[in-house]
């Protein structure tokens, strides 16, 4: 009665169905980015034929992955689907030989994920609301769009410290996607950060956002919050950094979710979450 099959572009309005049903805050472009990032690791779930949930599986190479959009539709629940999704997608990041296979869990999920192997790394946060204009001081910071052949090979490093292992691909998408809303941050010439924002269903989304410090990466989030044409912002971020937690809070945005992040394997590449202060989406990490 149950099979999983690819997801294609034909499966966007089912998907989209999901979220809508759920409250989550994709937009097609988002399901259209995971088909190009990782084509061969998004799956839908079909019962009688009929389709009944979908999972993504995001590879960095080898290195490390991420399994995100896990969604069952209401009339499918409590039949195992979901269960049948993640380990589909856990088998299939093993066939390539990922080592690490990391996502961020909801109290309810854990459980499932912890039988499957998972084991709990940190929190994860969910901001939602309006960021409101916050005095800063004057800094030598520069905001600018970013140039190709002066901040490719930097940024790419710097995202790779921070994020623990090399995703140019999907930050290539991303800003190939909206071009307007990335910028980067530099200081006498240095790049010292750099932010990336899209339009959501219900709220922008601000991330990934990477920086050397904070004052960057507050200058970084309040410029992609101006550009953005939605009044109200999303930033994941982790639980770790609580200075950063109290800015966003006295910006404005209060804490809509709290995951935790899970990982199954090595986790040898943990990054330096000193230096992610936003998320690229629960769905890539």
């Amino acid at each position: 009665m149950l099979r999983i099959r690819p997801l294609g572009s034909s499966d966007v309005p089912f998907g989209m169905r999901l979220v809508e049903t759920v409250g989550w805050n994709q937009i097609p472009a988002d399901w259209e980015r995971l088909l190009r990032v990782a084509p061969e690791g998004c799956f839908l779930a079909e019962w009688d034929g009929q389709p009944a949930g979908t999972a993504t599986a995001v590879n960095y190479g080898t290195d490390c992955s991420w399994i995100g959009m896990v969604l069952v539709d209401p009339a499918h629940r409590r039949r195992g689907v979901g269960g049948a999704l993640l380990a589909h997608c856990i088998s299939h990041l093993r066939s390539l030989g990922v080592r690490t296979i990391k996502l961020d869990a909801t109290d309810e999920g854990r459980p499932v994920y912890r039988k499957h192997g998972f084991e709990e790394e940190y929190g994860t946060l969910r901001y939602a609301g309006r960021l409101k204009p916050v005095a800063m001081r004057t800094s030598r910071i520069r905001i600018e769009r970013p140039n190709q052949d002066r901040h490719a090979r930097v940024l790419e490093t710097l995202d790779t410290v921070a994020f623990g292992v090399n995703r140019k691909h999907l930050l290539d998408v991303l800003s190939e996607q909206q071009p307007d809303l990335m910028i980067v941050a530099t200081d006498d010439g240095i790049v010292v950060g750099y932010g990336l924002a899209r339009p959501g269903r219900l709220h922008g989304y601000i991330g990934p956002v990477v920086a050397e410090r904070m004052s960057v990466a507050k200058l970084l989030v309040t410029q992609l919050a101006e550009q953005l044409e939605q009044h109200t912002v999303l930033v994941d971020t982790t639980a770790l950094n609580a200075s950063w937690c109290q800015w966003l809070e006295a910006s404005g945005l209060s804490v809509q979710r709290r995951l935790t992040r899970m990982y199954l394997g090595a986790n040898d590449c943990p990054g330096d979450t000193g230096r992610m202060y936003a998320l690229s989406g629960f769905e890539t990490g």
